[in-house]
């Protein structure tokens, strides 16, 4: 349910890991050039976290401006499918294994 506890204590950790990748993840491309194996473990969960955030929302419902809220889940699956399912698995892609090149294992 929209307003359930679950569902605002997740909101917030999404909140929090998105200001971080937004925020940190460039400086640390831009500037950082030494990648540990820390970094990649701590950059995999967090992309962990997100695809946990997209199998959640298969299953969160949603406010309809006609129906009001929306419990049925092929409902909720096909309205996911069609807004933001696409960005969310882009964005979850685990980039920072591209840089398991540039590995130093200090």
């Amino acid at each position: 349910m929209p307003d359930s506890k679950f569902n605002s204590y997740w909101n917030l950790i999404m909140t929090i890991l998105l200001l971080y990748t937004a925020s940190y993840m460039p400086y640390r491309i831009s500037f950082i050039d030494t990648v540990t194996v820390q970094s990649i473990i701590f950059d995999c969960s967090i992309d962990f976290l997100f695809i946990c955030d997209i199998i959640i929302n298969f299953f969160s419902t949603y406010e309809d401006s006609k129906a009001g809220l929306v419990i049925n889940l092929k409902k909720i699956a096909l309205h996911y499918l069609f807004t933001w399912f696409f960005f969310d698995v882009f964005s979850c892609l685990p980039m920072q294994l591209l840089e398991i090149g540039n590995l130093n294992q200090d």
